[in-house]
């Protein structure tokens, strides 16, 4: 597959990925990391929709498929939340959850942003965002707490969930999650930049 140019988002350019080279960087990514990460592996159609991804205009072919490798100098992560902040706003049934793949949960930990908005499975510790709680700059600490050189997973999903009062999320409620994502984002580009997943997502 060639490169592909889309809209045009600023200083930046939204460019279609084969999903070949893009899957194999994110099994990559997601292998081993947490119960998110392995459900989306197990569960989602890949080929029920595209891979995308935002750079600076005139982005070479070497450029974009350098997933592991940054350079990256506009804001990337303020067009993601861009996208994500839209989806919220006009869709109440939408809902987002991060992972915070660095982080560990124990059950006095008291975190100011987890009391917030977190929720465990075991040991390992997600954020939720929905519309009500998911300003742009809330949205831009979630990535941030995500956000790895190695990984970083956002799921924006189409599902009621009610966040428990002993603050657990279980697999089941996860594989949910999952199965109503409407798009996925992938940290990428060592940290820099992002893949996206969208399902049944038009090639321009």
């Amino acid at each position: 597959m060639g490169i592909q140019k889309g809209k045009k988002l600023k200083a930046l350019d939204r460019y279609i990925l084969d999903s070949v080279k893009t899957l194999q960087y994110i099994k990559d990514s997601l292998e081993g990391a947490n119960c998110l990460s392995s459900v989306v592996c197990d569960i989602i159609k890949f080929e029920d929709g595209i891979f995308y991804t935002f750079l600076p205009e005139n982005a070479t072919k070497e450029q974009l498929y350098g997933f592991k490798w940054g350079g990256i100098k506009e804001d990337v992560r303020e067009k993601i939340v861009d996208i994500i902040f839209s989806g919220l706003q006009n869709d109440d049934e939408l809902i987002c959850i991060f992972d915070d793949v660095d982080g560990t949960y124990r059950p006095s930990y008291d975190e100011k942003s987890f009391m917030h908005s977190g929720v465990h499975f075991e040991d390992q510790i997600y954020y939720l965002a929905d519309k009500k709680i998911g300003s742009k700059e809330f949205l831009i600490d979630c990535f941030r707490t995500s956000n790895a050189y190695w990984h970083s997973l956002c799921v924006l999903s189409n599902i009621k969930f009610v966040r428990p009062n002993d603050l657990s999320i279980t697999k089941s409620e996860m594989i949910s999650f999952v199965k109503g994502a409407q798009m996925i984002f992938f940290g990428a580009y060592d940290g820099e930049g992002y893949i996206v997943w969208e399902k049944g997502g038009m090639k321009d």
